[in-house]
């Protein structure tokens, strides 16, 4: 898998995706193996930051960038690029964020799912989508948004899902269970600014290898409840327990 921070051309012929990609959650996988459905290599465009951290909407993420390449790499995507939503993106026309993708990749398919907006003050819809790709020359795609009864799967209701504990609901939407990747420094474990955590309490995980442990979360800090000797420590979050 290629990652990059920045438009940059590729010249194969590709199947894209468009998307926040914040959780990651049973309806990007649909996108995903529709993606693969047709043989060529594939690529993801995700903001990150992404737009509700840069209009304040929000103040964490579900998954970071570190976290969200992971995931990638076991999907097997074979391009990713992670644009800064600044400004300049967010002041672009519909049509003139296409330009810059037509003028980078050599776009067979286009997947998204059927509520996908983009442009400026979110002015594109799928049949404005419709229209450019016929004048720009590529396959548009479109993926009915995976439900929960009646209400839609989405990242933010994850997110909140996340924010009041409930764990075991958050994770049957997910890919991969609700996790943390963090590392240990002076005996503190260093928890990116942009992570949301569940709130206080004791929660059953699996750390690294190491299946049904407990930890502690007390003011955006994680008490290990046994010490680890680990730099690196993935926290996969199960339940909530107290």
């Amino acid at each position: 898998m290629k990652i990059y921070r920045e438009f940059q051309k590729l010249d194969e012929q590709i199947t894209i995706s468009i998307g926040t990609y914040d959780a990651i959650h049973c309806g990007h996988i649909e996108i995903i193996q529709k993606m693969k459905d047709f043989g060529l290599k594939t690529c993801i465009i995700s903001f990150y930051p992404p737009p509700f951290i840069h209009f304040e909407l929000e103040k964490f993420v579900l998954f970071t960038l570190e976290e969200k390449i992971k995931i990638f790499e076991e999907l097997k995507i074979d391009f990713i690029f992670f644009i800064e939503f600044n400004d300049k993106i967010k002041n672009l026309s519909s049509e003139d964020f296409i330009k810059i993708l037509i003028s980078n990749f050599n776009i067979k398919y286009l997947i998204v799912g059927k509520s996908f907006r983009f442009g400026r003050n979110k002015e594109g819809d799928r049949f404005l989508l419709e229209k450019l790709s016929k004048k720009y020359d590529f396959q548009l795609k479109l993926i009915e948004e995976k439900k929960f009864g009646k209400e839609k799967i989405s990242s933010s209701k994850i997110r909140n899902l996340i924010k009041i504990g409930d764990i075991e609901t958050a994770n049957k939407f997910l890919y991969k269970n609700y996790f943390i990747i963090t590392k240990k420094e002076n005996d503190k474990l260093i928890i990116d600014s942009l992570k949301v955590l569940p709130p206080d309490g004791v929660y059953l995980v699996n750390i690294n290898d190491e299946k049904n442990k407990k930890i502690e979360i007390s003011r955006r800090e994680i008490k290990l409840k046994e010490d680890l000797d680990f730099n690196e420590i993935k926290i996969e979050f199960l339940k909530k327990l107290s």
